[in-house]
């Protein structure tokens, strides 16, 4: 059933979300350098990476985009301070995500944070190929990575709560993503310190036809509150 609307409504998908990307594209992003220290002692240093809520869309700052929230949410549970770093990749998909992470050192980090999956569901990418993609990407970082590193998932966040997006068809995105998420955490809890954390949407902000500061306070306050537990007193992570 699932191969058979792929096949009928995923070349509509397409075009729809192509239809979009104009518009999408020409929004503020931030043009700064992607990182964000909040002050503290013994800082923790987490790096973001992925398309989506990695990127800033609609903001013009990483402090007001995720980095920048994440680092003062994290900081303000932990008594610590917090480096975050945003290695993003607008476009990115799950087919090309070991390639994109491929020159990203982890070995400094205590934490990763991986933003994945709208641009997959929006293609409607196959589950089965959401399953193995994610799957293997986590088992890489897992074995190219120090033992002491938390990896943090989140999911896809609810597809209409994007103004541009809110619509008959983005709700069948939505309802692929919601599959594709419940994939991710079941993958999630097969393997030790990685912790899937649900993303859900925001506060309506009025007229912003995409996402604003608050968006990205809502979704920092509810990465950091997975987060805080998972580091210890002296900077290091804990493993689940």
């Amino acid at each position: 059933m699932e191969v058979v609307a792929r096949w009928v409504l995923g070349p509509i998908l397409r075009a729809w979300v192509a239809s979009k990307t104009e518009e999408v594209e020409g929004l503020p992003r931030p043009s700064d350098e992607p990182e964000w220290h909040a002050p503290g002692p013994d800082p923790h240093r987490v790096l973001i990476f992925g398309g989506g809520p990695a990127v800033g869309w609609g903001v013009l700052s990483h402090a007001l985009a995720l980095p920048g929230s994440l680092a003062r949410a994290l900081s303000h549970r932990t008594r610590r301070g917090a480096q975050t770093i945003a290695w993003a990749v607008p476009r990115l998909k799950i087919d090309s995500a070991l390639k994109e992470r491929g020159s990203i050192e982890l070995g400094s980090y205590d934490a990763l944070v991986v933003t994945m999956g709208i641009n997959d569901a929006g293609g409607m990418t196959s589950l089965k190929s959401w399953e193995q993609g994610m799957s293997t990407f986590l088992r890489v970082i897992k074995q190219r990575s120090s033992t002491q590193l938390q990896i943090f998932v989140a999911g896809v966040h609810p597809i209409r709560s994007i103004p541009v997006y809110d619509s008959p068809l983005g709700s069948i995105v939505e309802a692929h993503a919601t599959k594709m998420n419940a994939i991710t955490d079941r993958i999630c809890g097969n393997l030790p310190s990685v912790t899937y954390v649900a993303l859900t949407a925001p506060e309506p902000s009025g007229s912003v036809r995409f996402r604003d500061a608050k968006t990205y306070r809502h979704w920092a306050e509810e990465l950091a509150e997975r987060m805080a537990p998972q580091l210890d007193a002296d900077g290091r992570t804990t493993a689940r």
